[in-house]
């Protein structure tokens, strides 16, 4: 393609669904995925380029992410290093507070969610006429969700507003080329956290029940699952979260919203305890979401002591989510469920945890588990408000 002169880029209209995760900001941005540690560092003087390579910035533009943000629905404007850019520098890096119930009220997800979005439409914009604008005017449609232990009327407007009512813009740092980005927002929505999953299991690929299936074959007489099969099935969901578990009960396609509820227990919680202890024994200074990459790499010299330090207090966040699930069958679904649906990107690190005692629990009860497996997992809340919104829109 050749390039084009595109200095200024109006009216752009952006679509977004966007999963403001504890860990990773999990977004849809006109229906293409991207995935971002949901964390921030905030920068204090001028930031120098290194590479002058237009095309390379533009690519590498997610994960060296350096923007300024001006808005007022934000305590204090400012630079930003977002997501892995931010991962390199412990001291500074901010991630959300898992431990408060405030999420609707927190910096982070405004500035990350703008960010991501600003930084992704630039690099739309290049992929189709091989230039960098130098400003672009974004018209945002945003889908979201806080958790359900604090989403109500006040809180979901309350956050909503934070995104309407103000002229957002960010400058998003190519290289040492600063592109202005002004978001204007003409609708944002904001649900329970888990409350759109449903609508992922029903669109999910067979390959999703393959464990589902060979599980319950006797039971199911061979009838071959497919997401048509929980349409009309009572579902308590639990979405094991980072720093929340929401449990979410559906009747069919409908939400039964007053027994919705959301919990402070999370593989987060399992992860900063874990951490505490091996910054204790080692004299290190690592966050939580640096833990996790040490966990995730087998070659890194703390990966054993992590392993052994996450092995216990997993567990205890497993017992603890276990205890929620037979609260909740008992008082939030009066012993209705039929299908125990288990995801997020806590279920699979407290697989092994869990999965034996849950299994247990539904037999007991007479519930099937759909325990979601990890390719699937982590972006069903996503995918699910994508969805939703095609099919509500």
């Amino acid at each position: 393609m050749t390039e084009q002169n595109v200095s200024v880029v109006e009216n752009i209209k952006v679509v977004v669904e966007a999963d403001l995760g504890n860990s990773n900001l999990k977004i849809f941005i006109n229906d293409k995925y991207v995935s971002v540690p949901n964390v921030f560092q905030r920068v204090h003087g001028g930031v120098d380029s290194y590479e002058s390579n237009e095309k390379k910035n533009v690519i590498n533009l997610l994960d060296d992410l350096y923007v300024h943000v001006t808005s007022g629905a934000i305590e204090r404007n400012g630079s930003f290093f977002i997501g892995k850019r931010a991962m390199r520098n412990s001291e500074k890096m901010k991630a959300m507070n898992i431990k408060v119930d405030n999420k609707h009220e927190e910096d982070l997800p405004i500035i990350n969610t703008l960010s991501v979005i600003a930084a992704k439409t630039i690099q739309n914009v290049y992929d189709e006429t091989q230039s960098v604008p130098d400003i672009l005017q974004l018209d945002l449609d945003l889908m979201t969700a806080i958790p359900a232990s604090q989403h109500n009327p006040k809180t979901a407007e309350f956050f909503s507003e934070r995104f309407t009512s103000n002229t957002h813009v960010v400058i998003v740092y190519v290289g040492n080329r600063p592109v202005t980005v002004k978001i204007e927002c003409s609708r944002v929505r904001v649900t329970k956290e888990a409350l759109a999953a449903l609508y992922a299991i029903t669109e999910a690929p067979d390959e999703m029940f393959k464990e589902f299936q060979e599980l319950y074959k006797k039971r199911l007489k061979d009838k071959k699952v497919t997401g048509d099969f929980f349409k009309d099935k009572k579902i308590l969901h639990s979405d094991i979260g980072e720093g929340t578990s929401e449990y979410i009960f559906t009747d069919g396609l409908t939400p039964v919203l007053d027994s919705c509820s959301g919990e402070r227990r999370g593989i987060g919680h399992a992860i900063e305890e874990a951490c505490r202890l091996l910054n204790k024994e080692r004299t290190t200074n690592f966050k939580r979401q640096q833990f996790t990459e040490i966990i995730l790499d087998k070659n890194d010299k703390y990966h054993e002591d992590a392993k052994e330090f996450i092995y216990d207090t997993r567990y205890e966040q497993a017992e603890l989510i276990e205890e929620d699930v037979e609260e909740k069958f008992i008082n939030d679904t009066g012993g209705r469920a039929e299908v125990l649906a288990v995801y997020g990107g806590g279920s699979i690190s407290l697989r092994n945890e869990l999965h034996a005692k849950l299994l247990k629990f539904c037999e007991t009860t007479g519930m099937m588990l759909l325990y979601v497996p990890e390719k699937y997992a982590i972006e069903l809340n996503p995918k699910g408000m994508n969805a939703l919104r095609k099919i509500i829109d």
